[in-house]
């Protein structure tokens, strides 16, 4: 009754650490535009801060390009994770009713790693739908870059007014455009600004921008017509991408089709002749 109490109580915790961390994830989302406009507030004192992503570990930058930028996300994520392989190992010993011989606390060893390597599977696949969707809204952003430098503003200034205007059509690149501003006003050097965003977005598009706009900032050369390329050529490898979806779809129809329209078929044709064979052997 004591472990059956305890255990209880255990998933009780788990289960209101888990209401949290959704909790907080949803009030995330919902202050994405004040937390921008906080960060274009910063102070001076904020640059050291920003100057140290170069120092940034790989499960930081893997929380960073999941969306989570809260300086506390690290330490979340290891308490979530860590409360994630304990209860999948106290979850197979209940359910081998607390049996601690050799074979099953290694097999609950085992689904305590499965489990932390789902919550990183999660990371990796929110980081993934984070970069599509920039990906996909570079070529405007492309474009209003081109718009904005043409008329004359700093690149201050573009980066600023170009994530104020995505920031209903593309929050998640709207925020990066917006830290990449507060960068740039902040540090010493426009070339640690756009380093940074290489290392937080890992998106082609956004990667030769960067590096268009170091060498425009060490060379002084015109940005405005290498930018408007720049769009033209991400659209076209969207829709080159597109295309080859397009192309693998009846590769990958091919075993749903077999599976559940061809093999039916041959069974309802050879059935009553298979039959008709056992009625003749007597079987």
């Amino acid at each position: 009754m004591t472990t059956l109490l305890w255990l209880a109580a255990f998933l009780f915790g788990i289960s209101g650490l888990l209401a949290v961390s959704l909790r907080r994830y949803a009030e995330q989302q919902d202050k994405i535009a004040s937390r921008i406009e906080a960060i274009s507030r910063n102070t001076a004192s904020n640059a050291q801060d920003l100057a140290k992503q170069n120092t940034k570990t790989k499960a930081e930058m893997l929380l960073i390009s999941a969306g989570f930028y809260s300086p506390k996300a690290l330490r979340y994520f290891w308490l979530v994770k860590g409360s994630v392989m304990l209860f999948s190992g106290m979850a197979w010993l209940y359910y081998r009713q607390f049996d601690l011989n050799s074979s099953e606390l290694a097999k609950a060893i085992v689904f305590a790693i499965s489990g932390g390597l789902l919550v990183e599977r999660f990371l990796h696949f929110r980081a993934k739908q984070i970069i599509e969707r920039i990906a996909s809204a570079t070529p405007d952003a492309l474009d209003l870059m081109v718009i904005c430098i043409e008329s004359g503003l700093t690149i201050e200034a573009t980066f600023a007014k170009v994530g104020k205007e995505l920031k209903r059509i593309s929050p998640e690149l709207s925020r990066e455009l917006l830290i990449t501003e507060a960068e740039l006003r902040l540090l010493d050097s426009r070339k640690t600004a756009f380093i940074n965003m290489q290392r937080r977005v890992k998106v082609q598009e956004i990667d030769i921008m960067a590096s268009t706009l170091i060498q425009s900032d060490q060379y002084g050369s015109a940005v405005a017509e290498t930018l408007r390329v720049m769009a033209t050529d991400s659209r076209q490898h969207r829709y080159l991408r597109l295309e080859e979806k397009v192309g693998k779809l009846p590769a990958q129809m091919s075993l749903p089709l077999v599976g559940l329209v061809m093999v039916p078929v041959v069974v309802l044709i050879a059935a009553p002749t298979i039959l008709k064979i056992l009625t003749m052997l007597g079987v």
